[in-house]
Parts: C-alpha cells; structure tokens; sequence
C-alpha cells in the first residue's frame, strides 16, 4: 500500500510540474518534474528541510557559476571549477544534500553558453515550481494511528505474559529463564517499532500532540521492559523460593492484570510501599544464602518502583488526555 501511493505520489507530482512548466514556455521543463521527484521525502518535516537545503544552494550555485562562467568562459572545466568551490561550502552550510540536482540546472547554463537575468529566471522557476508542487502533493500523508493502536496491544500482552512468567519464576526458581527473556526481546522490539511510526507520524503533523502521546507511549513501554530484563537477571541468582518471594509473585501477577495504559498505578503503587514495609519488619537473615535472597528481592522491589513510577509519570502527564480528545 505504502509503495503504491509513494509510486502514485512520484507520478503525479512529476506530471504537473513538468505540465506546468511547459505551460509557463520555461525551457528544460523536465527538470521541474526531476525536482519534484527529489522533493518529496519521506515526511512533510524532511521535505520542508530538504527544499530549504535546495534553495539554498541553488542560490549559491547561481552565483558562483554566474561568476565563474563570465571570468573563464563557458567551458567544461569551469563547470568542474563551480563544483570544486560550491561542494565545500555546501557541506560547510549542511546542504550538500542538494549539490547534485543544482549541478543539474547550472549544467543548462553551461549548454546554452548563458547565465543572464532571463536563465536565473528560467532555473529559479523551474525550481519553484518542483518544489511548490511536491510541498502540495506530500500533504497527503498516511496514518500509522492504527498500526501504533494495533502495537500498543500486542505489547501489553507480551507484558502480561513475561510478568506472569515471572512470578511463576519466583514460585519455582527452576523455571527456564530462555522463554522470559524471548518475551521480552520480542516486547521491546514491538516497542521499538512503535517509536519508529511515531516518530515518523510527528514529522507529518504540525502540532504532534496525538503523535507525541504515541511516542512517549512506546518509550515508556521499552524503559519498563528494560526494567524487567533486569529483573529477570535478578531472578537468575535466586535459588531458593521464600515467603517474600511469594507475596512478590502475587504482586506481580496483580501488575499484570492492571497493565492496560489506562491504569494510572497509583494504587500499584501504594501497594508496592505496603510490601516494602512489610519486608523491613521481617526479622532478619540468619545465613548468608537467605541474606543474599533477601537483598536480590529488594533490589527488585526497588526495580518494581521504577516500572511503576514510569506508568505514573506517563499518566501524569496529560498526553492520555490528549490522545482521548483527539478520537
């Protein structure tokens, strides 16, 4: 789909400029087409910086080769020479992106042995009109909203399903540990996706209210998976199941049926001081392998802290909000 309507875009934005300029009796009119082409990026963000790089340089271009061409005549090596001064300040000016269609248009002076007011006119609005149309046709941007939504869910499951494992992992510290983290890659390389869309998604909308909801959706998501990676690997040095490491289980099961975004983890939170509490009134180790547990466990008390307060913050924020209102 995505290929058709870039092909669709390709085509339509090349036939109109070229139309137009031919209407306009501008000569070379098939370079307004090739800017068109060059034009239309990926994003309304990237085309807008691109044609800024381009009117930039074709400026500089104009003006270096003008001069050129009047001191040193219109020969071959006095084209080689603009490229060999204008490329570097280009570069200089984080343009160069745009030197090889300016080349193009600068060649049209070294054929036609000119480089009058009338062929800075003919270049400028052959320029302008690629870039004017291409700016109209990259309006149309399709939406990734339903494919971020679809993500959102799948990501939520997988969640759901790694703190299932492991708590299971905390009742029975045998549990094979490969499936966890496959879970867990798996997650966070929906999430990575989904920052990649609505990344993608901001640079097509002027405001990015919605798109930045998306995106600090997905980030909160792979911060909180990065956590229970390291969580994981804290369970790995657990040997032995305790009574902490089963009210630890039961709290984690219970993370797991309140994971949906719409969940502030307020109470979770709260929850979680609970049982921090009542760890520190436990009475203390008496060997070393309960006093190493111990210490494992509040670490991921301390991790279980940070899961939640990215949840919270998230929340806090108000970008639900936004997303809310804009359906």
């Amino acid at each position: 789909m995505r290929v058709a309507i870039k092909s669709a875009k390709y085509a339509v934005a090349t036939f109109i400029a070229i139309f137009l300029a031919q209407w306009l009796g501008l000569d070379y009119a098939v370079s307004a087409g090739v800017i068109a082409i060059l034009s239309l990026a990926e994003t309304s963000k990237k085309t807008v910086q691109y044609i800024g790089n381009l009117t930039l340089t074709m400026i500089l271009s104009l003006l270096i080769a003008t001069i050129l061409f009047n001191l040193y005549g219109y020969e071959i090596w006095v084209f080689s020479l603009y490229l060999l001064i204008t490329y570097p300040v280009s570069v200089y000016l984080k343009s160069d992106n745009a030197i090889a269609p300016c080349a193009v248009f600068i060649s049209h002076l070294l054929l036609e042995q000119a480089s009058d007011f009338n062929w800075w006119v003919n270049e400028m609005l052959l320029l302008v009109i690629g870039v004017g149309i291409a700016v109209i046709v990259n309006l149309y941007q399709t939406s990734a909203s339903g494919e971020m939504d679809k993500l959102k869910g799948e990501i939520e499951g997988e969640m759901q399903i790694i703190l299932n494992h492991l708590a299971d992992k905390m009742d029975t510290p045998d549990h094979p540990g490969h499936l966890l983290y496959e879970h867990i890659d798996q997650a966070y390389e929906l999430a990575k996706h989904g920052e990649f869309l609505a990344l993608k998604e901001a640079e097509n909308n002027i405001t990015g209210d919605v798109q930045n909801y998306y995106l600090n959706y997905f980030s909160m998501r792979s911060s909180q998976l990065i956590i229970l990676y390291d969580i994981n690997n804290s369970l790995d040095n657990i040997y032995e199941s305790t009574n902490q490491t089963y009210d630890l289980s039961g709290f984690f099961r219970h993370v797991s049926q309140q994971l949906s975004e719409s969940n502030t983890a307020a109470k979770l939170r709260n929850e979680l001081n609970q049982l921090k509490t009542r760890f520190r009134q436990q009475p203390l180790p008496q060997t070393r392998n309960e006093f190493e547990t111990r210490s494992m466990l509040f670490d991921i008390l301390l991790d279980c802290e940070k899961f939640l307060n990215l949840k919270y913050e998230f929340y806090k924020s108000g970008q639900r909000l936004k997303y809310l209102q804009s359906k």
